[in-house]
C-alpha cells in the first residue's frame, strides 16, 4: 500500500502547470478526411514516474488515456498546411487571384496592341479577348482540380509569357505577369523551394524579348518575383500566426486539463467522509497489531493534493467563509449578517480566480441574511460552469473566458506591399527613384504594418479609420515624393502605383465605415493621386491613366469575398476547438477520478491482505470492525466508479 499512496502522491504533486509552455508527447493523429497528420500534440503532459520507479498513468498517449490534440474532433491543431486549415479560403483565394490578375492582364495586352500601332493590332487585341475567355473557362477547372494541375498550369504560362513577349514586340515584363498565380500559389505552398520557378517565368521572358529584337534586360524577372515573394510572406506570416494561436490555445488547454484532473482527484479525495479517509482510519488499527508496519502516507498525500490544487483553484468552502467575513464585517447591523452552510461534500468543489470573483459579486447582488444553505448538485473541473443552489435559488457559475482565433486584418499585407511597391520605384528600368527617397517611405509603410499586426487581437472595424488614415498619409508621401524624384523619361505614371495596394485596402474596409467616412478616405486618395500628377514633369495622357486604372483591379479582384470566407472557416475552426476542449477536459476530470478510484482500490486491497495475514492474532472485535470498514470501502468505490 505504501508504494501505491506514493504513486497518489506523485500524480497529486505534478500536474499543478500555469498556463505557459509546457513538455508535449508528440503523436500521430488522424484528421477528418482520414489522413493521418503530420504532427498531432497531446494535450497533456507526459505521465511521470513516482518514487518507486514507476510509471504514473494520467496523460501518456499510450496508456490510452491521453486527449490527442488531434483525435476525435476533425482537425489537428499544430497542422499548419493552410490547404488543411482554411480550405475553402485557399482555394477561393487561388480563384479570385488567377481571375484578378489574368483578366488584368489580358486588358493590358489588347491596349498594348493598339497603342503600338501593330500591323495586326485588332487582330492581337481579340485574341488578347479569346485568351481571356479561355482564362474564365480554366477558372472552373482550377476549382475543382486545384494544385493537382500546377504542371499543366505552369507549361501553359511559360508559352503565353513566350508568346505574347514576341507578340508585344518584346514587352516581356507584360507578358510574365499572367504567370503570377501560379507563381504565388506555389510560393505558399513550397517558399523558397518555389524559387526557381519565377528565375525560369523571367528567363522565357527575356529570351523571347532578346528573340523579338527588344534585348534582354532584367525588367521581366521583376514581376515573377514579386509573386514569389508575395506568396512566400503571405504564406509564412500565416502559418506563423496559426501556429501562435496554436500555442495559445494549447497552453489554455493543458492548464485547464491539469486542473481538470486535480478536480477528479479532489472530487473523490477530499469529500466529506471520503473513501480515502475511510482508509486513513482503518490503516492504524491493522498497524497496531503488526510487528513492522509500513509507514501510511495517505494524510500528507491529501495535504499535497490540497496545496497543488490551491495553486490553480479556490476551495468553494474557503472562498464562501471568505466572503462571509468580508459581507459581515461591512455593516454593524447583527441583523444583516449572514451564516453560509455548505452541504456535505460540496465544500471541496474546486473555483478558478475569475469564477470565485464573479461568485461573491453574485452574492452580493444576492444581499442574504441569515443562514444560507448552499449545495452543488452536479460539481464539475474547476474553470468549467458550475451551478449552486444557494438558499434554493440557482446560481450559475460561468465557465473561464477561452483564447480566441483572432481575426486576419488586411493592414498588414497592404503595408508590406506598399513597401515593396515603393522600393520597386528605385529600379533604374522603373522610376529610377533615388533609393533616399524611397527607403524612409518603405521604412513607415513597414512600422505600419507591424502596428497594425500588433492590433490584430482587436475586430478590423474598429481600427479601419485608423488604417485608412495610415494608408491615406503614405499613399500621398509615395504619390508626391516619387512623381517629384522620378527620371523624367521613365514613361510612367508613378502618382498611380500606391493604387495597387491602396485600392484594396479601402475596397476591404469599405464595410467598417458609415458613407460618409467611406467618401471622404476615397476623396483623400482620389486627391494623393491628383497631388503627384501635378508635380509629372512631363505631360501625359488619360488614355494612359485610363490604362493604369486596371492594375488595381487584379489586387481588388483577389481579395473580393475573402474575408467572408475567412471569416466563416475562422468560426469553423474555433467551433471545432470547443468541441476539443470540452472533451479534453470532461475526459480529464473522469481520468482524475479513475485514477484515485484504482489506486484506493489498490491501496484498500493491499490493506486487506495485511489484515488477513494476521490472522488469529486479531482481536475479534477490531477483526470485526476492519472488515466492515473494508466492505464499506469497497462499495463506496464501486458506487463512485459507476457515477
Amino acid at each position: 500500500m505504501f508504494k501505491t499512496v506514493q504513486r497518489m502522491l506523485s500524480f497529486g504533486s505534478i500536474e499543478t502547470k500555469p498556463p505557459g509552455p509546457q513538455r508535449k508527447e508528440t503523436s500521430c493523429a488522424i484528421a477528418a478526411d482520414g489522413s493521418r497528420g503530420r504532427r498531432g500534440v497531446s494535450t497533456m503532459a507526459r505521465g511521470h514516474a513516482g518514487p518507486d520507479g514507476t510509471d504514473v498513468p494520467g496523460s501518456d498517449d499510450r496508456t490510452g488515456r491521453g486527449s490527442g490534440l488531434g483525435t476525435g474532433v476533425g482537425i489537428v491543431i499544430d497542422d499548419d498546411r493552410l490547404e488543411r486549415l482554411l480550405p475553402r479560403s485557399t482555394e477561393h483565394f487561388g480563384h479570385r487571384v488567377f481571375l484578378g490578375y489574368r483578366l488584368s492582364t489580358r486588358l493590358i495586352e489588347a491596349v498594348t496592341a493598339l497603342q503600338l500601332g501593330l500591323a495586326h493590332g485588332r487582330a492581337v487585341a481579340v485574341a488578347a479577348v479569346a485568351c481571356a475567355v479561355f482564362d474564365l473557362a480554366f477558372a472552373t477547372v482550377l476549382r475543382r482540380r486545384g494544385r493537382s494541375l500546377f504542371p499543366l498550369r505552369l507549361g501553359l504560362d511559360l508559352m503565353d509569357v513566350v508568346a505574347w513577349t514576341l507578340v508585344l514586340h518584346g514587352s516581356a515584363d507584360l507578358a510574365v505577369i499572367v504567370a503570377s498565380p501560379v507563381l504565388m500559389e506555389m510560393a505558399m505552398a513550397y517558399a523558397w523551394r518555389a524559387l526557381p520557378l519565377p528565375v525560369l517565368v523571367g528567363s522565357a521572358g527575356a529570351v523571347a524579348s532578346g528573340v523579338a529584337g527588344a534585348g534582354v534586360t532584367p525588367l521581366p524577372y521583376l514581376w515573377p518575383l514579386v509573386a514569389w515573394g508575395a506568396g512566400t510572406l503571405s504564406g509564412a506570416y500565416l502559418r506563423r500566426r496559426w501556429q501562435v494561436e496554436a500555442r495559445t490555445v494549447q497552453d489554455h488547454l493543458e492548464a485547464a486539463v491539469s486542473r481538470a484532473e486535480l478536480s477528479g482527484q479532489n472530487s473523490v479525495a477530499m469529500g466529506a467522509d471520503s473513501v480515502v479517509d475511510l482508509l486513513v482510519r482503518t490503516a492504524p488499527l491493522v498497524a497496531a497489531y503488526e510487528e513492522s508496519p509500513p509507514p501510511s502516507p495517505f494524510g500528507g498525500w491529501k495535504a499535497r493534493l490540497a496545496e497543488a490544487c490551491g495553486r490553480q483553484a479556490t476551495y468553494l468552502g474557503v472562498a464562501l467563509l471568505r466572503w462571509q467575513s468580508l459581507y459581515n464585517g461591512r455593516s454593524a447591523d447583527l441583523s444583516s449578517d449572514v451564516e453560509v452552510r455548505v452541504a456535505p461534500g460540496a465544500g471541496t468543489l474546486l473555483l478558478s480566480p475569475a469564477q470565485t470573483e464573479h461568485l461573491e459579486r453574485r452574492l452580493d447582488a444576492l444581499a442574504p441574511r441569515g443562514t444560507v444553505p448552499v449545495e452543488v448538485p452536479r460539481p464539475g473541473p474547476a474553470g468549467e460552469e458550475q451551478t449552486l443552489l444557494v438558499d434554493g435559488r440557482p446560481i450559475v457559475v460561468p465557465a473561464d473566458a477561452r483564447p480566441r482565433i483572432r481575426p486576419l486584418h488586411a493592414g498588414p499585407f497592404a503595408f508590406v506591399a506598399a513597401a515593396a511597391l515603393v522600393l520597386i520605384q528605385s529600379l533604374p528600368q522603373w522610376d529610377a527613384v533615388p533609393p533616399w527617397v524611397t527607403a524612409p517611405i518603405a521604412a513607415a509603410a513597414l512600422a505600419a504594418a507591424r502596428w497594425t499586426h500588433r492590433q490584430t487581437h482587436r475586430p478590423p472595424a474598429e481600427l479601419a479609420g485608423r488604417v485608412l488614415a495610415i494608408g491615406l498619409a503614405l499613399a500621398l508621401l509615395q504619390s508626391v515624393a516619387t512623381t517629384a524624384a522620378e527620371r523624367p523619361d521613365s514613361g510612367r505614371l508613378p502618382f498611380m502605383f500606391f493604387l495597387q495596394w491602396a485600392v484594396p485596402l479601402v475596397y476591404v474596409h469599405a464595410r467598417d465605415l458609415p458613407w460618409p467616412r467611406l467618401l471622404l478616405f476615397t476623396a483623400g486618395f482620389a486627391g494623393a493621386a491628383m497631388a503627384g500628377a501635378a508635380l509629372m514633369p512631363v505631360p501625359f495622357s488619360l488614355s494612359d491613366v485610363l490604362v493604369g486604372l486596371a492594375w488595381p483591379l487584379a489586387p481588388v479582384l483577389a481579395v473580393q469575398g475573402l474575408r467572408d470566407a475567412m471569416n466563416a472557416e475562422s468560426e469553423e475552426l474555433w467551433a471545432q476547438v470547443q468541441r476539443m476542449y470540452d472533451t479534453a477536459v470532461r475526459d480529464g476530470f473522469q481520468r482524475g477520478r479513475r485514477l484515485v478510484v484504482e489506486l484506493t482500490e489498490e491501496a484498500a486491497g493491499q490493506l486487506g491482505d495485511r489484515y488477513r495475514a494476521l490472522g488469529p492474532d486479531l482481536p475479534p472485535k477490531v477483526g470485526a470492525e476492519i472488515e466492515r470498514r473494508l466492505r464499506q470501502a469497497r462499495a463506496s468505490l464501486a458506487a463512485i466508479g459507476s457515477s
